[in-house]
């Protein structure tokens, strides 16, 4: 055996027999009564709280709350009172400290058996490598195969989170490694010693059927419940539910997200409350809502329907938006349905189509959209749009083809929503099928030729925010997911009474 194996193998064997050691001295202090009563000790004088403190030099609080942390902490009730024995105590507290170098020692254990060296020195001082020493290696580097769907990807993994990678990234990823943990006086070995084995060897190490030994991870992508939605952010993961928002770290996480599905910025929960900050797009809807509480509620509610992903099989929807009036001379995005689904853009994956020349019987009509989209666009549909093209892809989910690859699937639960603009009502066949589909929200006239939302806030959208106004507007967008989850989509009258 070569001298870094050896030496490898000889610390993992005498690290493991450190802690059967220390396991085996717990054991015998636990079989003795030390760790739970102490020493026996004849007449020992009985201590008060106080005047244990002063013996420890702790505090009284400090005393109470390591009681309660530890059930077993020695005391002897007298009546109403409780009192100690000092050599108990001690041994008590020595007892913990040595449970707690044992867990040490363990968890010190378990990341160097993870450890393979990739690379072995022989007799004649030659660098090589094993294959299965590289694979363990590349384990090590949170290297996997992820089967996501009917295909299967290398990923690296890290805090449930995966990015998938090509072999060339598997390369660079190993090379980093060696440049920042290989040094000559340690390893013997320099790094490129080891690269040069590496490339020697590279036809066998970095071919597929090799690789394939490696360990298969599957990904199935988490889809909110009715009664809780996920959000993921570069810092952190935020659930939404009726009651609330809360903060949960990746690696607390029971599934692994994609890097594709993360928003890439960071999200801090604003201290104040949503009534006590004055938020720039909150303000945007209420105008486009008419300044109307009953139509606003109804945005906050169709903000919420199509950020949360969720697909409620009775109560499917399209929600077309549409202008308070049939002009068709306004700008682009002049009433503000633009700026509207962009906002959504901000938080969830929007695929957006031309509504000008849209088929929806076209064999290729949405061949953009994929798994992880979760909102398909029409934009500005024409006249001629037939609503009844849409309504399988609603209900049933959709079935799409790519251009020279095989068509798939996506099954109404893991389907897109559908949002529709236009400046006017969409032609429909008229009866229930139209009606359980479609859902006509209106904009109002504030915006237009007269007021742009630059010339009313003074500053673009999104482009100009800094990291507080961007915490803002998402605490917003949430807390109209938070609507829906409580009471789900309202429903907005068109033209509502002042």
């Amino acid at each position: 055996m070569d001298n870094n194996a050896l030496t490898y193998h000889l610390t993992k064997v005498f690290s493991e027999l450190e802690v059967r050691i220390a396991e085996r001295v717990l054991s015998l202090l636990t079989e003795q009564g030390l760790g739970l009563a102490g020493t026996p000790v004849g007449q020992e004088k009985l201590l008060t709280d106080k005047q244990l403190c002063e013996l420890l030099q702790i505090s009284t609080s400090h005393l109470s709350n390591f009681r309660k942390a530890n059930p077993n902490f020695p005391f002897y009730p007298i009546g109403k009172n409780i009192r100690y024995k000092l050599s108990e105590v001690e041994e008590f507290l020595k007892f913990n400290q040595l449970k707690k170098k044992i867990n040490c020692m363990k968890e010190e254990s378990e990341e160097t058996q993870t450890l393979y060296y990739p690379w072995y020195v022989n007799k004649s001082g030659k660098v090589g490598v094993r294959s299965i020493d590289y694979l363990n290696f590349l384990q090590y580097l949170n290297i996997r195969i992820a089967k996501i769907g009917n295909i299967k990807e290398f990923v690296l993994l890290k805090n449930n989170i995966l990015k998938i990678i090509e072999v060339s990234d598997i390369i660079q990823i190993a090379i980093k490694w060696l440049v920042e943990n290989v040094d000559l006086s340690t390893h013997h070995v320099s790094v490129d010693e080891v690269k040069e084995a590496w490339i020697n060897k590279s036809k066998i190490l970095l071919d597929i059927k090799t690789l394939c030994y490696m360990e298969e991870i599957e990904f199935k992508q988490k889809f909110d419940s009715k009664d809780e939605s996920y959000f993921y952010f570069l810092n952190t993961v935020v659930k939404v539910t009726a009651e609330g928002k809360s903060l949960v770290e990746y690696k607390d996480l029971t599934w692994y997200v994609m890097e594709d599905q993360i928003i890439k910025r960071n999200f801090y929960l604003p201290k104040k409350p949503l009534d006590k900050l004055n938020i720039p797009y909150q303000i945007f809807v209420w105008n486009i809502a008419g300044q109307n509480e009953v139509r606003y509620r109804a945005f906050m509610s169709v903000i919420g329907y199509l950020l949360h992903r969720y697909q409620d099989a009775a109560k499917p929807k399209a929600i077309n938006l549409l202008d308070e009036t049939e002009e068709t001379d306004l700008a682009e995005g002049g009433r503000g349905k633009s700026l509207f689904v962009k906002a959504l853009g901000k938080l969830i994956n929007v695929c957006e189509v031309s509504g000008k020349d849209f088929n929806g019987s076209n064999t290729f009509a949405f061949q953009r959209v994929n798994r992880y989209t979760g909102i398909l666009l029409i934009d500005d549909a024409s006249y001629n749009l037939k609503f009844e093209l849409l309504y399988n892809r609603i209900t049933d989910g959709f079935t799409v083809n790519v251009k020279y690859k095989p068509e798939y699937h996506i099954p109404f639960e893991e389907s897109p929503k559908v949002i529709i603009t236009s400046n006017h009502i969409l032609k429909a066949i008229a009866g229930n099928s139209t009606d359980r589909r479609r859902y006509e929200i209106e904009l109002s006239s504030h915006y237009g030729k007269d007021l742009t939302v630059y010339d009313d806030f003074g500053h673009y959208f999104f482009t100009d925010w800094d990291q507080r106004q961007w915490d803002e507007f998402t605490l917003y967008m949430l807390s109209c997911v938070q609507v829906v989850l409580n009471r789900g989509i309202n429903r907005s009258p068109i033209n509502p009474p002042e």
